[in-house]
């Protein structure tokens, strides 16, 4: 073998070995990253339903059953039909289990994401919860001084969402920057965790949410609508 020949295979080693050195790396580091800055939301309204009423069984649970009553026009007469609902945790929106859409506070009509968040029928906070006594199909975010994990997530168009949020480090004001969700806000002492129940928008696309706390407005996430 020609001196140039073995100059030529070893450089083409040399230049194999450092490719499989920078792929081995850069595998161990994208393994070493946190897994929950993007998740894949499978659960259904069906799910958060079903899990919410199981929650509303046990001891110290954040949710309940609730039945109202609702006049509806049944040709020239009218009568009294009973909406049952699941609010999943004290002070939050209820559930029409019947249909999947989410109630104002008092079931008379179906809650508005849009306009001022104070404004009656918009979806409201809970009470401050303890997040470990959620139903699983809670979607759960977590603001610390850095940042929101995760990141974000996915829903269906129109599904439920019920999302908590907990202030680690700072208070907070949890909000979204489309005017379709202007009604959904959710404010938070350092170490509070609040939920908010809403269903999705049945426009898909990413919805940006936001820390709206001056000089914390960098704190960003998105849902992710499909």
């Amino acid at each position: 073998m020609s001196y140039q020949l073995k100059r030529i295979l070893t450089i083409i080693g040399i230049i194999v070995g450092i490719i499989i050195f920078i792929f081995v790396v850069g595998f161990l580091i994208w393994k070493g990253l946190p897994p929950s800055q993007n998740i894949k939301i499978e659960k259904t309204t069906g799910d958060l339903i079903k899990d919410a009423e199981k929650n509303a069984g046990q001891e110290d649970s954040t949710s309940q059953t609730v039945n109202f009553k609702r006049t509806v026009q049944n040709g020239s007469s009218t009568e009294e039909k009973i909406i049952k609902t699941v609010i999943v945790a004290e002070g939050s929106n209820p559930i029409d289990i019947e249909t999947g859409k989410v109630l104002s506070r008092n079931g008379g009509s179906e809650a508005d994401n849009s306009g001022s968040d104070s404004r009656e029928g918009a979806p409201v906070q809970s009470v401050a919860v303890d997040p470990d006594k959620l139903p699983d199909s809670v979607i759960k975010l977590t603001f610390t001084s850095t940042g929101s994990s995760p990141d974000n997530f996915k829903v269906k168009a129109g599904q439920v969402v019920s999302l908590s949020v907990t202030a680690v480090d700072f208070m907070e004001v949890f909000k979204f920057q489309d005017s379709s969700l202007s009604a959904i806000a959710i404010g938070l002492m350092k170490g509070d965790t609040r939920i908010i129940t809403f269903n999705a928008p049945e426009k898909k696309g990413e919805y940006v949410f936001y820390s709206d706390i001056p000089g914390r407005k960098e704190i960003t996430g998105k849902m992710i609508v499909e």
